[in-house]
C-alpha cells in the first residue's frame, strides 16, 4: 500500500524493463545520498526485479563513454548504502579503455574528481573481461579472463582496498598467455610472458608494491630470447628480488637462491647459484 513508500528501499517491489534508456546516476542519488554530486550518464537496457535494497538485474546491458560496455546479470543487496552493498555480478562481457576510465567520477562526488588511471593501464589498450565478481566495492573476488592488446590474463584473485590509506591487498592465482610485461612497464629487455603463479601483494601503487610470488613461467622473453621451463618462489619489490629461481631451458640450466637489491647507490647481490649450462650467445647476452 501507500504506507510502503515510507520504507521504499526495502518494501516496495519493482518490476522494470528498460530498452536502451539513458539514465543519470544523479537521478539515482535521490535514493542513494552517497551518490550526491555524481555526474555519470549511462545507457541501460535490461530487466530489473525486487526492491532497491535487494535488486536483481537480468539481461543487463550498460554503455558508458565512447566504448565501455557491460553485458550480464547482477544482484545488489544493501543499496542505497553503496560501500556496504554486496554484489553478485556475472559478466558476459566488460569492455573499456583508459580514456573512458579516466572520466569516471570518484568520491566525494561533489568535488568533481575523476579516476586516476596509471600509464600502465593505458598501455593495455582496449580491455575485455568475462567472468564474475563477488563481494563489496572495496573487498571482492574476481574470477575470469581478460584480453588486452598486449596479451591475455586469467585471474582468480581477491582484492581488498583500504579507503582511508589507499592500500590495496590482492591474493590468488594469476595466469598469463604471452602477456607483454615489458611493454606495460616499459622495461626494454623484457617481453611477452606466459605464467601460472600464485601471488600475495600489497601496496598503494606499482612503485611501492610488495609481492610474494610462487609458480611457473613456461615462457619468458628476455633480450628477444624466449626462455622456457622457469619456476620461482620469491619476494619482489621495485629493484629487489629475494628468493629462488630455477631454469631448465635448453640454453640455461640454473638453480639460483639469494638476494639482488638494486635500490641503493651500489647494487647488493648475495646469492648461491648452481649453473650447469649456459649458452650466452643463444641467450642473446653476447654476440657470436
Amino acid at each position: 500500500g501507500w504506507s510502503d513508500y515510507n520504507e521504499f528501499m526495502g518494501r516496495v517491489d519493482m518490476r522494470v524493463d528498460l530498452d536502451t534508456s539513458r539514465v543519470s546516476f544523479g537521478d539515482i542519488a535521490l535514493f542513494a545520498t552517497e551518490l550526491e554530486g555524481i555526474d555519470l550518464p549511462v545507457r541501460v537496457s535490461g530487466r530489473f526485479r525486487g526492491t532497491v535494497s535487494d535488486l536483481k538485474a537480468r539481461g543487463l546491458d550498460l554503455r558508458y563513454g565512447a566504448r565501455s560496455r557491460f553485458r550480464g546479470n547482477a544482484d545488489l543487496i544493501g543499496l542505497p548504502a553503496l560501500a556496504s552493498t554486496f554484489l553478485l555480478v556475472d559478466a558476459d562481457e566488460v569492455v573499456t579503455d583508459h580514456v573512458d576510465l579516466a572520466t569516471i567520477p570518484v568520491p566525494p562526488f561533489t568535488e568533481g574528481g575523476r579516476l586516476s588511471v596509471p600509464q600502465e593501464v593505458a598501455r593495455l589498450g582496449t580491455i575485455r573481461f568475462a567472468g564474475n565478481f563477488t563481494g563489496f566495492p572495496n573487498a571482492f573476488t574476481a574470477y575470469g579472463s581478460t584480453r588486452t592488446q598486449v596479451g591475455d590474463l586469467r585471474t582468480d584473485l581477491s582484492f581488498e582496498r583500504d579507503t582511508l590509506g589507499g592500500m590495496l591487498v590482492l591474493s590468488g592465482r594469476l595466469a598469463s598467455d604471452r602477456f607483454d610485461v615489458g611493454r606495460v612497464i616499459e622495461e626494454g629487455p623484457l617481453g611477452p610472458v606466459t605464467s601460472d603463479i600464485r601471488v600475495n601483494a600489497s601496496g598503494t601503487g606499482l612503485a611501492d608494491m610488495k609481492a610474494e610470488i610462487q609458480g611457473d613461467l613456461p615462457m619468458i622473453t628476455i633480450n628477444g630470447y624466449e626462455a622456457t621451463g622457469i619456476s620461482l618462489n620469491a619476494l619482489l619489490e621495485e629493484d629487489l628480488f629475494i628468493g629462488e629461481l630455477h631454469s631448465r631451458d635448453r640454453n640455461l640450466v640454473l638453480d639460483f637462491q639469494g638476494k639482488a637489491d638494486l635500490r641503493g647507490h651500489a647494487p647488493v647481490v648475495d646469492f648461491e647459484a648452481d649453473l650447469q649450462h649456459a649458452d650466452l650467445v643463444a641467450l642473446n647476452l653476447i654476440d657470436s
